[in-house]
């Protein structure tokens, strides 16, 4: 019983990243090469945002050293970046920090 709620967990989840991973973002062509890249970098340290631990200019600077590169100038990249934190955070029914913001 309980491997067949722990398996549809994990099926709810990995959906949940599907979808996360397939939302086009307004501002995506803002950066060079596969928006998996960037936008995994901002996944990974969603709950750092959302706790205050990280800033969006300092999320900028960790895909930047990524070796992404930018199409735009770099104050153009907040718009992408926090769109995406938000769509997270609406698909986790949580809260996000940035709901006042854009």
């Amino acid at each position: 019983m309980q491997s067949t709620e722990a398996h549809m967990k994990e099926k709810q989840r990995r959906e949940k990243i599907e979808i996360i991973f397939s939302h086009r973002v307004k501002g995506e062509s803002y950066f060079h090469g596969s928006s998996y890249q960037w936008k995994n970098i901002v996944y990974q340290n969603y709950n750092r945002i959302q706790q205050n631990e990280l800033e969006v200019e300092q999320l900028i600077s960790k895909i930047e050293k990524a070796g992404i590169r930018f199409t735009q100038h770099r104050s153009l990249i907040h718009y992408p970046v926090i769109d995406f934190v938000k769509y997270i955070a609406k698909i986790y029914k949580e809260p996000s920090k940035y709901n006042n913001h854009i």
